[in-house]
């Protein structure tokens, strides 16, 4: 989950009311063109993934909070200057990229927590977001929309209404996607939506309604569906300035917590 390092676990997004995106909120036509089965694309190395990813940032429809995971997790990935803690599981950016092309847009909130400085979780749960490469995402938004949800872990947590829907929409997706045993976070949330996810596939754990939690952990396995990758592959060789979305985005007015 979250990982930004602030005290108590609690982290109260920017100002303003929530609203709708406008970063690319689309039909799956991001960077890239579509997505393809395992059998008809490149895997694609990190870098190949990150440079598309960064194509898509600077088109607005990539959003990271805080944008530090964006400039050291994804473009100097991309650029091929960041650290072995800052590369995460290439898996992790293809799923990032795959949602991009599927929904348009996404809003990431966690990836790698000591690239950024913070060990939430790192020994108490041994949480895949502090693992060396970080196999674990968190997703707020996507297809132009944020997450809104409480923040609690009991069986009374809920979405906000209307968010239900959303959620199956991205997991029915990406059931199609990752291999068995992927972890899902929001097990509690999405149960009293009443959405049960596929079985077979996924490892369900509670988590707080306002993201989505993916992670790996014994799971080696690469993902079934793979994002289409341009021929050649853009090449960022030297350190990119850094960029803010093409098109103004808020994602206010949301409460961040963290568990996993």
């Amino acid at each position: 989950m979250k990982a930004f390092g602030v005290v108590g676990g609690v982290f109260i997004g920017v100002v303003g009311l929530l609203v709708l995106l406008v970063f690319g909120a689309g039909s799956g036509n991001g960077p890239g063109g579509g997505i393809c089965t395992s059998g008809a694309c490149s895997v694609g190395d990190a870098r190949a993934v990150a440079a598309e990813l960064v194509l898509a940032h600077d088109a607005g429809k990539v959003m990271t909070f805080p944008e530090v995971i964006y400039q050291k997790q994804i473009r100097d990935v991309a650029v091929g200057v960041a650290s072995t803690e800052c590369t995460p599981d290439v898996r992790v950016l293809q799923l990032a990229l795959l949602v991009v092309q599927k929904f348009g847009s996404i809003l990431i909130t966690d990836i790698q927590r000591p690239c950024i400085g913070s060990y939430l979780n790192c020994i108490e749960t041994n949480t895949p977001h502090c693992w060396v490469p970080g196999s674990a995402i968190d997703i707020a938004g996507w297809g132009g929309s944020p997450i809104m949800g409480d923040s609690c872990l009991n069986f009374g947590c809920r979405y906000r209404t209307g968010v239900g829907v959303k959620v199956a929409e991205l997991v029915d997706f990406l059931s199609t996607v990752v291999p068995p045993q992927t972890i899902i976070g929001q097990s509690q949330c999405m149960l009293n939506d009443g959405y049960i996810p596929p079985g077979g596939v996924w490892s369900l754990i509670p988590d707080y309604c306002d993201h989505m939690h993916l992670a790996w952990r014994a799971q080696k396995a690469p993902l079934r569906v793979l994002p289409i990758l341009p021929t050649p592959v853009p090449d960022f060789s030297l350190p990119a300035p850094v960029a803010l979305p093409a098109v103004g985005s808020v994602f206010g007015g949301f409460l961040h917590a963290r568990c996993s």
